[in-house]
């Protein structure tokens, strides 16, 4: 997990330097909160699609990833220190980031038990772990992100954060 934060601190300096010199502190916070969902949406993208009629091994390994590549967003989130004008929406991003990773982290602890069509149906179907609650969380994240967004450009910086491409979990 450590060189996954790592790689993404790569890829926050890169930013930086390719997209320019950012002109205020709000926007070099958005900008990076963008890397990091950019990231976490490639992470996500490369992982062998899931569903409750495929394969189990399919689906152990699709949440075993969308586990990995939420905790590695929620740490890089966690550790970014916003404006202050932007610290309540990002502290929601934040909290819906970790609630998904935490979420997400018990899947895939489920997944890796999953041989069967049957095991695969039962933890979809789960009131604690199954698709409804990953869905909700996934909505969170999603409707916490478009919030902060919509905050940075009341406050004069517009940059696409990806909202919408973090529900594909």
């Amino acid at each position: 997990m450590n060189g996954r934060i790592a790689a993404l601190a790569v890829l926050l300096t890169l930013a930086a330097t390719a997209c320019g010199e950012p002109t205020s502190e709000e926007e070099r916070y958005l900008e990076s909160v963008a890397v990091i969902t950019a990231a976490y949406q490639a992470e996500v993208e490369a992982l062998p699609a899931a569903s409750t009629g495929g394969d189990p091994a399919d689906a152990a390994a699709f949440f075993i990833g969308v586990g990995e590549a939420s905790e590695t967003a929620r740490a890089a989130i966690v550790a970014l220190e916003p404006v202050e004008d932007l610290a309540g929406p990002h502290l929601s991003f934040a909290a819906s980031v970790a609630e998904f990773a935490r979420l997400s982290g018990r899947i895939a602890i489920g997944g890796r038990s999953l041989e069967t069509q049957a095991d695969l149906l039962a933890m979809a179907n789960d009131p604690v772990i199954g698709v409804a609650n990953f869905n909700a969380a996934a909505e969170r994240m999603v409707d916490t992100c478009r919030h902060l967004q919509q905050a940075g450009a009341e406050g004069g910086t517009e940059v696409d954060l990806g909202c919408s491409g973090l529900g594909r979990g």
